[in-house]
């Protein structure tokens, strides 16, 4: 409990408090009901208290039926001495003959009885054997499975510190975003936008640059092309690293062994205001992000509910197949 409270923490911290409406940050319970579908540790369970008794139960039995056996051949060996000397009432001989008569006479008729004995103790032996295999190698496969799941849990808890890690680092670095206008002179006043509010500030700057250039060129691909380029020129500062990490972010999910990478990149989009969508759906569609960028955001519906109103053209969501809008769910 201790250690899915201390993840629970850091999730938390994960997410600042100053999302934009519209975007949600995953809260601390959010992020613990889905955790909770996350594949969990299965730990090595030792055999349960009736399967020992069990199987002392099997050796005391084993024990109880040699006993037995062994009894069975001391009285049978007493009862042909018995009927030996009833029958055959005299002195004992000092004739090698007769003791040659009487050992093949005790042996003829006890060595069968003895061998069956012997024969029955073997499969007894071999029985117990088989059960106590059976046993070992169930109790062997316990073992590697609780060691697989112990493995496979340390997997995600490093993934995960890793991870958390990452998006704190990129608020931090989408924080460090500071837009300025006006120079201050002749009383003018002096206007900082930072953080994620910068994003707002920077659609605006490429729209209007695109309806400027929109007015002299016809091919639509090429138009915002141009414009894009002319925008980043002029961002290019603030934009950079924020990209670069971004992408790192995403390739790091993929390019990791967890089954629900889908929960991971859900969580990655939901810290991205609609305003940051944008930015990043034209960045994709231009040799900055087209190569590398592009098909990790289609991969995971990266631009899932962005809103067409805030595109450059409502018919620009054309340029990317439906996978990049579909209803992602965390697998």
């Amino acid at each position: 409990m201790t250690n899915e409270s201390s993840r629970n923490e850091e999730r938390a911290e994960a997410f600042p408090p100053n999302s934009l409406p519209g975007n949600p940050t995953p809260t601390e319970s959010t992020i613990s009901e889905v955790s909770n579908n996350l594949p969990t540790e299965q730990g090595y369970q030792a055999p349960p208290a009736n399967q020992e008794e069990s199987e002392n139960e099997e050796e005391r039995d084993f024990n109880i039926d040699l006993r037995w056996m062994a009894y069975f051949a001391v009285a049978c060996s007493m009862l042909i001495l018995c009927v030996y000397g009833f029958y055959f009432d005299g002195e004992i001989s000092t004739s090698q003959e007769h003791w040659a008569w009487f050992g093949d006479f005790i042996g003829g008729i006890l060595n069968p009885i003895y061998a069956f004995l012997a024969l029955i103790a073997l499969l007894l032996t071999i029985s117990l054997q088989l059960k106590e295999m059976k046993a070992t190698r169930k109790e062997l496969k316990s073992a590697s499975q609780a060691q697989i799941s112990q493995d496979k849990r340390l997997e995600i808890q490093s993934f995960e510190n890793s991870f958390f890690q990452m998006l704190r680092l990129h608020n931090d670095i989408l924080n460090s975003i500071d837009l300025v206008r006006g120079s201050g002179a002749h009383n003018s006043p002096v206007i900082v936008t930072t953080g994620r509010d910068c994003f707002v500030s920077m659609h605006k700057r490429l729209k209007a640059i695109y309806h400027q250039r929109s007015e002299s060129q016809r091919d639509e691909s090429t138009l915002i092309v141009d414009a894009y380029y002319a925008f980043y020129e002029y961002n290019q500062s603030n934009l950079a690293h924020y990209f670069r990490y971004l992408y790192n972010i995403l390739k790091f999910i993929d390019k990791s062994t967890i089954s629900n990478k889908r929960f991971y990149s859900n969580l990655l989009r939901a810290q991205l205001s609609n305003h940051e969508l944008v930015i990043i759906f034209y960045n994709c569609l231009t040799s900055y992000g087209n190569e590398q960028f592009r098909p990790l955001a289609i991969e995971y519906s990266l631009f899932n509910n962005l809103p067409e109103k805030l595109l450059l053209n409502p018919g620009h969501k054309q340029l990317y197949p439906d996978k990049a809008y579909a209803q992602s769910s965390a697998t």
